[in-house]
């Protein structure tokens, strides 16, 4: 049986895999997963859209942390500029706040 670390690892591993295969997307966006309180420094990165050859990825492809939830989604460059001017679309919580549009970040937050 794997350890959580070694599960981690290989969904990062295949995560990485399938979106470096596709030449349609030259773009991953970070985008924070389903956990019920995300990290401080992953939501800083949620919205992140960089060119998927940056080597920014080579630390903070999720699954980046011990129970990390977030995760990378390959996109296009039309889908790209269509972010950047729409906003990103963001669901409501389960309590039914939240949701909207979020705008994208294409350069890297720094922590303060």
């Amino acid at each position: 049986m794997k350890t959580k670390e070694e599960q981690r690892k290989k969904m990062q591993k295949d995560s990485y895999e399938r979106a470096m295969e596709s030449d349609l997307h030259p773009y991953l966006m970070y985008r924070t997963g389903n956990s019920p309180k995300d990290r401080e420094e992953h939501a800083t990165w949620d919205g992140l859209i960089l060119p998927k050859r940056d080597t920014w990825w080579n630390a903070h492809l999720p699954h980046n942390d011990l129970d990390c939830n977030c995760q990378i989604i390959a996109v296009t460059e039309d889908r790209k500029k269509r972010y950047e001017v729409e906003g990103i679309p963001v669901a409501p919580q389960i309590d039914g706040t939240g949701g909207g549009m979020m705008p994208v970040k294409t350069v890297v937050p720094t922590q303060g």
